[in-house]
């Protein structure tokens, strides 16, 4: 099957936390979750990265949101139909999600499906979570929460655990 990459098992957890990070935000916020929540951990990895200079990075990223490209991804050994819920990461790319995020979704069939979403942004994260859920809506499926969080609140520490623990919060209602 196709997928991802790193995967950090904690127990028979019945949440997976998938997430795509580019620059290392989405995983920060990513771990800060798991440290909280019993989950287990699939960062995501596209076949071929995006570049690393800025402008190219930009360029290319916008270029996969726009066009609604599914990158191919690395392989992992897990089957994420197979918890009873997911929660999404992402960064903003051109106000969306990763495209990485769609071919995760596109791999797999989710039916009757929890979701959680969160997102990572520097300018505006516009409409990234609503497009995000668009793309799981269907089948049955649920969003019962979401978290955005701009870069910045990285660098804060209270704020930042305040947003997780809010969210984790959400979840267990």
């Amino acid at each position: 099957m196709q997928g991802g990459g790193n995967i950090k098992e904690q127990g028979n957890s019945q949440t997976l936390l998938v997430y795509y990070s580019n620059e290392g935000s989405t995983r920060e916020v990513a771990r800060g979750i798991s440290k909280r929540l019993p989950c287990e951990l699939l960062e995501l990895q596209p076949v071929q990265d995006v570049p690393d200079s800025k402008f190219l990075k930009y360029l290319y990223g916008g270029k996969q949101v726009f066009l609604k490209e599914t990158p191919k991804l690395s392989s992992y050994e897990i089957q994420p139909e197979n918890y009873d819920l997911l929660i999404l990461g992402t960064p903003v790319w051109a106000g969306s999600y990763a495209p990485v995020i769609r071919s995760f979704i596109r791999n797999h069939f989710f039916q009757n499906q929890k979701f959680a979403l969160f997102c990572t942004y520097r300018g505006q994260a516009m409409s990234a979570l609503d497009k995000l859920t668009e793309l799981v809506s269907h089948k049955d499926n649920q969003v019962i929460t979401q978290m955005d969080i701009k870069e910045e609140i990285l660098k804060k520490p209270d704020q930042l655990n305040q947003k997780v623990d809010e969210f984790i919060n959400m979840l267990n209602k």
